[in-house]
């Protein structure tokens, strides 16, 4: 499942219009959105060099900033999980689209 489509199913249920925004962008884009003192947060998914940037520039502006360095299919397990469904889905998340 897409960003775009996770933010097109929360406008569906009624998130209000400006809540939730997905933006793809480059340098100009990125600096806009942490320069930008209508924004109260901002949150990214990627590689460690734009993460470090968007970290520190969102930071030096106030921002709440949530950043997923280097990521690739994070996932929260609380301790009540089971593990062999876990390391299922997790290898499914993984490899299940590696053709």
């Amino acid at each position: 499942m897409t960003a775009l489509m996770l933010a097109e199913m929360a406008h569906d249920c009624g998130l209000p219009p400006g809540v939730l925004n997905v933006v793809h962008g480059a340098h100009d884009t990125v600096n806009f959105l942490c320069d930008n003192e209508h924004l109260r947060a901002v949150s990214f998914v990627g590689g460690n060099a734009a993460g470090a940037h968007i970290y520190e520039r969102a930071g030096r502006n106030g921002k709440r900033a949530q950043c997923n360095l280097g990521a690739k299919n994070h996932a929260v397990i609380l301790s009540d999980a089971d593990p062999t469904s876990v390391v299922n889905q997790l290898v499914g998340a993984s490899c299940g689209a590696a053709g």
